[in-house]
């Protein structure tokens, strides 16, 4: 009795070499599968970490193109009207300046 109870003991553990086989294989399975679960999470972060730092290329891309914008702005409030002498108190705006011929 006691030779029959072990050999359904070891029939029910089965064989690490065949997957799925008794409780050793399907240990094996599981790991197997917990493996390849980590490795898809493992690149699953690494694209979404690629995606959030080309999106922060991108916010910060704008952000420099707006404050390039503001300091042009600042810049072309600075420049004397067509190069005339503003009097105090009076304010001029440039809409569009230009040189015909070369500089002297």
């Amino acid at each position: 009795m006691l030779t029959g109870d072990l050999n359904r003991v070891m029939l029910d553990l089965g064989d690490r070499k065949v997957n799925g086989s008794g409780i050793l294989g399907a240990m094996t399975t599981s790991a197997a599968k917990a493996d390849s679960a980590d490795y898809q999470l493992a690149l699953a972060s690494q694209n979404a970490a690629g995606y959030a730092n080309v999106r922060a290329d991108d916010v910060a891309g704008i952000l420099l193109r707006q404050a390039q914008f503001r300091a042009s702005l600042d810049a072309a409030t600075s420049l004397p009207a067509f190069r005339f002498d503003v009097p105090t108190g009076a304010s001029s705006t440039t809409l569009y300046t230009f040189r015909v011929g070369g500089a002297k």
